[in-house]
């Protein structure tokens, strides 16, 4: 066992004794370490258990031991809770369990692992994959209610703004080794065994990858906290903390040079102009002046930032670069050609399944909407898709728009970023989050 699985289990084991909040908060510190197995893949058939899947599955195990059962199915089965969502659950359930072997041989579909570098189209059948796929989607959605469950009892509110303020501070330390190109250090954490592309550049601009398997993993994961922040700044409070916080994370997601994580940087933007343009309508005297004042601070820092581009002209033009590279010739690309048919291939199969569904983990898209339509079949599209309708109807009393509808809000731009590079159907650790926050004002 190496030093950087020793190291994640030392910190994970004695957090998971200690209490829910400690396993919590160390699960979320790990997202900053996505190429860290927990355990040696040599140990687990190849399969890779990465610190923060191993983080929350502690968590979800003590909160299992410990949570009364009323209390687990109280979030559970109400649709008005997760009712929904477990349906979508079995759904996905059956589909991985029956229909690989009811369509085996009859469509082909890419792989989620293949042998090489480049991925080849192979017959539908089941595998491993099935098992390891559908288990991580099964974390994510207890994730959603152990979580939720834990708003019943307390407000942890407080801890989810700690963790995520950890979590941003080591993704701000691994981002300055990587520029450090200290990447003995970095290698540490980075033992799984799928590829890991440590070293690239678009020009002259080197893309940051801290401690993660690639620039766009990293910043995904930073312009979703971006957008968690911005879109949630009334919940946290507007300290400095929260300052630091936000902008660090809006720095980090543009150091990544990552299509997908200034696509997420822009839905976070929209929904933030939508935000708040529906509080200056719809809230009170003192919520419009607060408003009024918050775009008047965008504007101000948009002029400036302008102006900064403006004054440098090499600055300029490694931003003219980046934005060619990365959005206006992107479609153009041999890796965009590749990615799209994955997807399309993917729905392929899905028809020649009657739209039944192909199950979990049985083929690779680049679009996880899309896998979750393939993956569990109309009928659990549908399960999924009434769920993300049901939560717009949790209201908290005695709390304005902000509050009721930031998680909301925040899983805008948390969808884009899974629609665009997600190679499966799991929605994952920070979107289940966003979902336990919303259901809690129910």
């Amino acid at each position: 066992m190496d030093i950087g699985s020793l190291v994640s289990l030392a910190i994970l084991l004695p957090c998971a004794i200690a209490g829910f909040d400690y396993i919590f908060i160390a699960a979320i510190c790990f997202l900053a370490f996505g190429a860290l197995a927990a355990l040696p893949p040599s140990l687990t058939m190849g399969v890779t258990i990465t610190a923060a899947n191993l983080g929350f599955g502690l968590l979800i195990l003590r909160s299992l031991i410990t949570m009364r059962a009323n209390a687990f199915l109280a979030i559970m089965l109400p649709f008005n809770k997760c009712g929904l969502l477990t349906l979508f659950m079995l759904q996905a359930m059956l589909c991985t369990a029956i229909f690989p072997w009811v369509f085996e041989g009859q469509t082909i579909v890419y792989p989620l692992r293949g042998s090489g570098d480049v991925l080849y189209t192979v017959s539908l059948s089941p595998s491993m994959s099935n098992i390891t796929q559908f288990l991580y989607l099964l974390e994510s959605y207890l994730l959603t209610i152990v979580i939720a469950a834990r708003f019943q009892t307390t407000d942890f509110l407080q801890v989810i703004k700690l963790a995520l303020y950890l979590l941003l501070f080591i993704l701000f330390i691994t981002a300055c080794l990587d520029i450090l190109s200290l990447n003995f250090i970095l290698d540490v954490f980075r033992n799984a065994n799928y590829s890991l592309v440590g070293e690239t550049n678009i020009g002259l601009t080197k893309r940051v990858v801290g401690a993660m398997p690639e620039a766009s993993s990293f910043g995904a994961l930073t312009a979703s906290l971006f957008a968690i922040l911005l879109l949630m700044r009334r919940n946290f409070g507007m300290d400095y903390r929260w300052v630091f916080a936000t902008l660090g994370s809006l720095l980090l997601a543009c150091l990544s040079t990552s299509s997908t994580a200034y696509a997420i940087l822009a839905a976070a933007g929209a929904a933030f102009a939508l935000q708040t343009l529906i509080r200056v309508f719809v809230s009170g005297r003192i919520e419009q002046e607060r408003s009024a004042a918050e775009i008047i601070v965008i504007f101000v820092l948009a002029i400036l930032a302008v102006e900064a581009i403006i004054s440098a002209p090499e600055f300029r033009e490694r931003i003219s670069f980046l934005l060619n590279a990365l959005v206006f010739e992107k479609t153009s690309t041999s890796s965009f050609e590749e990615r799209t048919r994955w997807s399309n291939t993917a729905f392929e199969a899905l028809q020649d399944s009657h739209w039944l569904g192909i199950g979990v983990g049985s083929a690779r898209t680049s679009n996880g909407l899309i896998n979750i339509l393939a993956s569990t079949g109309l009928l659990g599209a549908v399960f999924f898709v009434a769920f993300n309708l049901s939560i717009l109807s949790h209201r908290r009393r005695n709390a304005g728009f902000s509050e009721n509808y930031s998680a909301v809000l925040a899983l805008v731009p948390m969808f884009v970023g899974f629609a665009l590079s997600s190679p499966t159907a799991d929605f994952g650790s920070l979107v289940a989050l966003l979902f336990a926050l919303q259901i809690r004002s129910g």
